[in-house]
């Protein structure tokens, strides 16, 4: 692996955290108008609806250095550190609020953003960057600190493959997490037909079933089928 190189993120990358809470007060929930603002990401790496905000247009040239475009990487800054996240052709022309730092590839001739974004999501790379975290009651990390991070770069050749193998696992995790929403959901409406009217009005401990449970049919008892 003579080919292989290791930079700081800092020297192939443009990290830039988000602007100050000063612009924390003047957003409102996704509905409405204005600038959509990238306040948190999830617990699965995603962008959930709940934690974009819109800001206020009278802002817009204010926070235009804060603009994501494709293939941008979001990581969180403040409270659950080593969460990372790829913008898409949808988040395109938002921006990022301030518990998130921006990793932006400048050197595309040395790393793809998606072999970064894997690299960045390694458990071993991920705990190192969290261990340069400042303890306190709401962990912290510094834009410089993320920009100091070592990063093993392989040829891009190699990059592309390793980018497209982790991207194939991750459709696969994303597909068994569709089927396990929804087999979740046949199950409470399975529950729902099985106990039907016998269900309490009002639940609580040590409240009984309004009925006789011995019309449930035997084997649909417990939370398993037989």
């Amino acid at each position: 692996m003579t080919d292989w190189q290791t930079r700081a993120l800092g020297e192939i990358c443009h990290v830039a955290p988000g602007p100050s809470g000063a612009y924390q007060g003047d957003v409102a929930k996704i509905s409405g108008d204005g600038i959509p603002m990238i306040m948190q990401i999830g617990a699965d790496n995603t962008i959930e609806p709940r934690s974009v905000r819109m800001v206020a247009a009278r802002h817009e040239d204010d926070l235009a250095r804060f603009r994501l475009a494709v293939g941008d990487i979001l990581c969180v800054r403040q409270g659950s550190l080593g969460r990372f996240t790829m913008i898409g052709a949808d988040q395109a022309g938002w921006v990022y609020g301030s518990a998130c730092i921006r990793i932006r590839v400048e050197r595309s001739d040395l790393v793809m953003p998606a072999y970064l974004l894997s690299y960045l999501m390694h458990p071993p790379v991920r705990d190192a960057l969290i261990a340069r975290a400042n303890p306190g009651t709401v962990a912290t990390i510094r834009a410089a600190d993320v920009a100091d991070l070592p990063v093993a770069l392989p040829p891009v050749r190699c990059q592309t493959a390793i980018a497209g193998a982790t991207q194939a696992i991750d459709d696969q995790v994303e597909a068994s997490r569709r089927l396990i929403d929804k087999l979740q959901s046949q199950r409470s409406a399975l529950m729902t037909e099985f106990i039907g009217e016998n269900l309490p009005v009002e639940a609580g401990a040590g409240t009984a079933l309004v009925g006789e449970a011995a019309n449930v049919p035997v084997g649909r008892r417990s939370g398993r089928m037989s």
